[in-house]
């Protein structure tokens, strides 16, 4: 689940509104059906874990890229 301070579930969020980290990718093939694959800016070294059955996702301060799989309907 989202989780304020963190941007998540837009196209250019790398976390998805379930409040995981998005797929990683290096090309569309990588991604679901109905995703391709972007490269989204990052100010964060994100890391994801399972606690208790949902996903909580934090990071340091890190400007850079990440690969991930977005819906296709994204501009």
């Amino acid at each position: 689940m989202c989780t304020e301070g963190f941007g998540c579930g837009g196209c250019d969020d790398v976390i998805a509104a379930s409040g995981c980290l998005r797929p990683l990718c290096s090309s569309d093939s990588d991604c679901d059906a109905g995703e391709v694959c972007r490269t989204l800016s990052t100010f964060h070294d994100f890391r994801c874990a399972d606690i208790a059955g949902t996903c909580a996702c934090g990071g340091d301060p890190l400007e850079g890229t990440i690969d991930v799989c977005v819906p296709d309907t994204c501009p």
